[in-house]
């Protein structure tokens, strides 16, 4: 069970690094592209799998905090997926230009999921 606890962390914490390297490379490539869209597509994958995997480790769901914003960041975060998809498709320059600016407050509230997750298991294991 502890080991399957620490690939559900390792998932979730996978997840973080690939947002924060979209947004790095969005900011440095200035225009989202399909090297992004990879990362992204693996980024929401591992969160997903970590989601579930935490999910099933626990004997009851509280709608606390955390599971709250965690739902919503993922939910975003597919929404986001869906939104660079279809303006890679489209080949739509406007949004692909202004990608950061959408991707940045969904990564802000990704971010304070996780730093909520961080502290109640810190909570539990103390």
């Amino acid at each position: 069970m502890l080991t399957f606890l620490m690939i559900s962390v390792a998932s979730i914490t996978f997840s973080l690094l690939c947002y924060l390297s979209i947004f790095i490379l969005n900011r440095k490539a200035g225009i989202f592209n399909g090297k992004q869209m990879i990362v992204l597509i693996v980024g929401i994958s591992a969160d997903i799998l970590g989601t579930a995997m935490m999910y099933s480790l626990s004997t009851e769901v509280k709608f606390d905090l955390h599971t709250i914003s965690g739902y919503l960041a993922l939910s975003l975060m597919l929404a986001m997926g869906l939104f660079a998809s279809y303006a890679l498709l489209k080949k739509n320059q406007t949004i692909l230009k202004n990608f950061g600016h959408y991707y940045f407050p969904v990564l802000i509230i990704w971010i304070l999921s996780y730093v909520t997750g961080v502290v109640v298991g810190l909570q539990k294991i103390s």
